[in-house]
């Protein structure tokens, strides 16, 4: 569902405009964990149901353990996590195709998806048990990185 919706609204965008847009979503990701912990109610809401419009990184662990009655450990990406790194992969191909190959095009959108994967690791290496973490921000940042890399190989 995540890459129809990607692919219909990549067109409508420059490299440029989805470079702002993943800022502005980034802002918003840290407002809607940090500050009004909305999105904190609707994974913790969402999290023993199946209709959780993202991905469970981790499953769900639940028993009895020598240490304490029940342990639970849950990994969440929601939706936007997916679908704003996808639309900016997305939008790269979508700029280098008419100026390059279609495999440079490819390479350079793989080259954006492996920036928002390490981007991802970031934060699950340095995010501690029991919390919750935006995790837009450290995509963003990983698929900027991978743009700059990008850029300077080839400008469009």
């Amino acid at each position: 569902m995540y890459a129809g919706i990607a692919l219909f609204l990549a067109p409508l965008f420059s490299v440029n405009a989805a470079v702002i847009l993943l800022a502005i979503m980034s802002a918003y990701d840290i407002y809607a964990v940090r500050q009004s912990k909305h999105m904190v109610r609707l994974a913790e809401f969402t999290r023993n149901t199946e209709l959780f419009p993202g991905v469970n990184l981790a499953p769900q662990q639940t028993g009895k353990t020598a240490t304490s009655e029940e342990t639970t450990t849950t990994g969440v990406l929601g939706g936007g996590d997916i679908l704003f790194p996808l639309l900016f992969s997305l939008t790269v191909f979508a700029a280098a195709a008419p100026q390059t190959n279609l495999f440079i095009a490819t390479i350079y959108s793989a080259m954006i998806s492996i920036g928002a994967t390490t981007g991802l690791l970031a934060l699950l290496y340095t995010s501690s048990q029991n919390r919750y973490y935006p995790a837009l921000p450290f995509i963003t940042t990983g698929c900027l990185m991978a743009l700059v890399i990008v850029r300077t190989v080839h400008t469009f």
